[in-house]
């Protein structure tokens, strides 16, 4: 990456920064805790983002979340119509809203191109919500959008029981996570109770919330019991974000390593200064 381009990041930042129109979303501020770039290169203030977006986990994890959430929009006949039917239906609802998406193109891109692989994993997914919805109420709210200052988090659902809220992430993958992204899973909890407790949610009494791993055939519930632990831990993490950004908003590049034994899975070791 040479000069101009870290400038041209360094400009966007402050032009963001002047408008107030910038955010971080809670897993971007995560990221932070491997490399101090990772939370901008994965933020949207990142100029080639789309870039970033192009892989067959974030594509099938995008339609499935969004067939999740539409899920409820026709609850009834969705629980009691026949399941193939159903995540057929879903399926083709979420790739419509996934092209609508013009921001994203480059997802909907990656599906047209690898389409029946992309099919494939989705209806095994979603055939597993299905088999769990059935057995849940219709939440208090989906897709959630939280804000507090540049945080901003979508919680994909919120239970409420006599005036307790029970939060919910949802999670696709083909087996259970190890312990390493289980706990990335547990910040990303504890970063939407930090938004809970700073919004008017507050007002809820919390239960534990969890996270909810759906594999191609089954699903498994994590429940996070120390959850207020990871709220302590994203506040740490918030802080920590507003220092990246305030050194790129006075022209001064945050530090980095060189993680090799980590930068692997990395969307953005391609494009980053401390990966050459």
């Amino acid at each position: 990456m040479n000069d101009a381009y870290i400038n041209m990041i360094i400009q966007n930042v402050k032009k963001l920064i002047k408008e107030k129109r910038l955010t971080m979303g809670v897993t971007n501020i995560i990221n932070i805790v491997e490399c101090p770039l990772q939370s901008i290169y994965y933020s949207s203030i990142f100029p080639h983002r789309n870039k970033l977006l192009q892989s067959l986990a974030f594509v099938v994890g995008s339609i499935s979340h969004r067939a999740f959430e539409i899920f409820y929009d026709d609850y009834e006949r969705n629980v009691n119509d026949d399941i193939d039917s159903v995540v057929e239906r879903l399926f083709n609802k979420s790739v419509i809203m996934l092209n609508n998406d013009k921001e994203n193109s480059s997802r909907y891109n990656f599906f047209v191109e690898n389409k029946s692989r992309v099919k494939i994993s989705c209806f095994k997914y979603i055939k597993t919500f299905i088999k769990w919805a059935k057995f849940m109420p219709m939440p208090y709210k989906r897709e959630l959008l939280l804000r507090k200052g540049l945080v901003v988090g979508v919680i994909d659902r919120i239970d409420v029981d006599n005036n307790s809220i029970i939060i919910t992430d949802y999670k696709t993958a083909d087996s259970i996570p190890a312990e390493e992204y289980l706990l990335k899973y547990k910040l990303q909890i504890g970063g939407y109770m930090w938004l809970v407790n700073k919004t008017s949610l507050n007002r809820f009494n919390i239960l534990v919330p969890r996270i909810v791993v759906f594999r191609r055939n089954s699903w498994k519930t994590i429940l996070i019991e120390d959850w207020y632990n990871y709220v302590e831990d994203f506040d740490f993490l918030v802080k920590e974000a507003a220092k990246v950004l305030i050194d790129l908003s006075n022209n001064k590049l945050p530090s980095g390593d060189k993680l090799r034994n980590k930068c692997y899975y990395c969307l953005a070791k391609d494009f980053c200064i401390y990966n050459k």
